[in-house]
C-alpha cells in the first residue's frame, strides 16, 4: 500500500486509545479493507475516501469509569434465569444477494457500534441487579461453522452480549435478550447492513430503523420504556397454569435443528383475507393443530403459544431496548378440530391479547415487579435462586411453543438483500420455538427444535401445502 494508506492508517491510530492488541486488531481490520477496496479497482484515495476519515468518531478511546447502564425492567429479568440452554439468544438474519465481504462487515460492526453503544458492554454482578459496564476493545467477527444461537459465556472476562456471524451471503446477528427485543436488534442488523454496503458503493435510504450510524445516539433511543409508561393501576397475571408439551424425546445438545420454510407472503395474505384473519392467526391455527397432533393420542389438557407484542404502536417511545410484552394464548384440545374451527377462536384470543387496557395492566405488572422493596432490595444471589425456580415452573412450564413475528420488513435495500430471517433460542421445556419476518414477498418461518424427531415441522408443512402454500425447506442439525 502506499503514502495515501499509511497517512490514513496514522490518522485512525489517533482515534484508537486502546491497549496494543486491540489497537493493532482494528488498525489492521481498516488497513485490510483498504487493501480490498484497491484490489477491487478504486483508487488509494478512493478507497481511504470511501472508507471515511470519521468511521471509528471517537468511540475507540478508553471509557468513562463511570459509563455503565441499568437494565430495562424486561432485561433486569433475564439473567437471573439464564442457564446455558436458557440464555434468551435469538438471532436476525440477512440474506445478501453477492457473498459477504468479511472485510467491509469487520468495519461495518466497529462503525455501527458507535451508533449503537449499549452494545459495547460486558455484563457484571452487582449486589442487587446486573449491571452493563462499558467496554471499548476490538470486536470481532466471526465466520459461522457452528449451530445457530449457540449459547453465549457470558462468564468470561470482558464478554459481550451479542456475535456477529456471516456464512456465505448471510450475515446473522446473536444476541442476548438482555440488550434489546427482537426490533431493536433488527434496527442494529438493517443499519449495520447500510454501513456495509455504504463501504462497498451502496447508498440504502434512510428510516425510522434503518440509521445513519455517523450520527450520535440519542438518549431516547437508551429510555427504559416500561418504566415511563406505566400509568396503569391494575396488574395482570403474568404466569398461568402448565401447558401440555410435545411429547417428543429432548435431545442432549441444543438445538438439535433449525428449520426454515419460505413461503410467498403474498399467499399467505391471500389465504387470511379469505378467512377475514390476519397471518399470525393463520399461523398460529397451524401451530395449533400440529401441537395438538404431537402431544399424544387421546391426551387431554391445554395447549398455550406465547407471542411477543412489540409495544411501541401503543405507547410513545424510540427506545431500541427492550419494549414488548408476551400474550399467552392458549385452547383447550377439544377446541382444536380443523382450520376452520380454530382460526376464529385464535383471532379473537389475539385480539383480546392485544388490547391496550391489558397491555397496560400487564406493563404495570412488569415495571412493579422490579421496583418493588422487597425484591428490589434482596441480594442478587438470592433472587437468582428463586427466579429459576418461578421461571421453570411458572413460566417456560405455561406454555406449549412460543411464535415472535417481526412482521414486514418494508425498507429499501436497493436490491442488496434477498430475505431476513428471525431464529428463536432452544427453550429448556417446550420443544419448538418459532420466528417469522417477511421482506420482499418472501416470508420466512423458521422452528428451533429441541427434538430430533421432525412431527411438528412436517405438520405445519403439510398443512401449508394442502392450503395452497408453495414451500421451500431448509435446515441444519446437530
Amino acid at each position: 500500500m502506499g503514502k495515501a494508506t499509511d497517512m490514513f492508517i496514522a490518522a485512525m491510530r489517533e482515534k484508537v486509545h486502546l491497549p496494543a492488541y486491540d489497537r493493532r486488531a482494528i488498525l489492521g481490520d481498516i488497513r485490510a479493507l483498504a487493501d480490498y477496496l484497491v484490489k477491487s479497482g478504486l483508487t488509494e484515495d478512493e478507497a481511504v475516501a470511501r472508507i471515511g476519515g470519521d468511521i471509528l468518531g471517537d468511540f475507540y478511546k478508553t471509557p468513562d469509569r463511570n459509563e455503565w447502564y441499568r437494565l430495562d425492567c424486561a432485561a433486569r429479568l433475564y439473567p437471573l434465569y439464564a442457564t446455558r440452554y436458557k440464555m434468551g439468544v435469538f438471532r436476525v438474519s440477512a440474506y445478501l444477494n453477492e457473498n459477504v465481504v468479511p472485510e467491509a462487515l469487520q468495519v461495518a460492526l466497529l462503525s455501527t457500534l458507535k451508533r449503537f453503544p449499549l452494545y459495547a458492554t460486558t455484563v457484571r454482578r452487582g449486589f442487587f441487579w446486573h449491571y452493563m459496564d462499558a467496554t471499548r476493545r476490538h470486536f470481532p467477527i466471526y465466520e459461522e461453522k457452528d449451530m445457530p444461537v449457540q449459547p453465549l459465556r457470558l462468564s468470561r472476562k470482558n464478554a459481550v452480549s451479542f456475535r456477529l456471524q456471516y456464512f456465505e451471503k448471510r450475515i446473522s446477528l446473536e444476541i442476548f435478550h438482555i440488550l434489546a427485543d427482537g426490533l431493536g436488534a433488527m434496527t442494529f442488523l438493517k443499519s449495520l447492513v447500510r454501513e456495509y454496503q455504504r463501504i462497498l458503493g451502496v447508498d440504502i435510504p434512510l428510516t425510522q430503523t434503518v440509521l445513519d450510524v455517523s450520527q450520535a445516539p440519542r438518549a431516547a433511543e437508551w429510555e427504559d420504556a416500561y418504566l415511563l409508561n406505566d400509568q396503569s393501576e391494575i396488574k395482570a397475571p403474568i404466569v398461568d397454569r402448565p401447558a401440555l408439551q410435545m411429547n417428543q424425546r429432548r435431545a442432549r445438545h441444543l438445538p438439535a435443528s433449525v428449520i426454515q420454510f419460505v413461503m410467498p407472503a403474498d399467499a399467505l395474505v391471500r389465504l387470511a383475507r379469505a378467512h377475514n384473519s390476519t397471518v399470525t392467526a393463520v399461523m398460529l391455527a397451524f401451530m395449533f393443530l400440529s401441537a395438538r397432533k404431537c402431544v399424544g393420542k387421546g391426551k387431554r389438557g391445554r395447549i398455550a403459544f406465547e407471542v411477543p407484542v412489540n409495544l411501541r404502536p401503543f405507547y410513545q417511545t424510540e427506545t431500541l431496548r427492550n419494549f414488548a410484552l408476551f400474550t399467552l394464548l392458549s385452547a383447550d384440545t377439544e377446541e382444536i378440530t380443523d382450520f376452520e374451527g380454530i382460526l376464529p377462536l385464535v383471532g379473537t384470543r389475539l385480539k383480546e391479547g392485544t388490547d391496550k387496557r391489558r397491555l397496560d395492566a400487564l406493563l404495570h405488572s412488569t415495571a412493579a415487579a422490579v421496583v418493588n422493596p422487597l425484591l428490589r432490595y434482596t441480594p442478587l444471589v438470592l433472587k437468582r435462586g428463586v427466579f429459576r425456580i418461578l421461571y421453570k415452573y411458572a413460566g417456560e412450564a405455561g406454555r406449549s411453543s412460543t411464535l415472535s413475528n417481526l412482521g414486514v420488513v418494508k425498507d429499501d435495500f436497493c436490491g442488496t438483500v434477498d430475505k431476513f430471517e428471525i431464529v428463536l433460542g432452544a427453550s429448556g421445556v417446550s420443544r419448538t420455538s418459532c420466528g417469522m419476518v417477511a421482506c420482499q414477498n418472501k416470508a420466512v418461518f423458521s422452528m428451533t427444535n429441541a427434538t430430533r424427531d421432525d412431527a411438528f415441522c412436517d405438520e405445519m408443512l403439510r398443512l401449508l401445502r394442502e392450503r395452497g402454500i408453495p414451500v421451500s425447506v431448509s435446515e441444519v442439525r446437530q
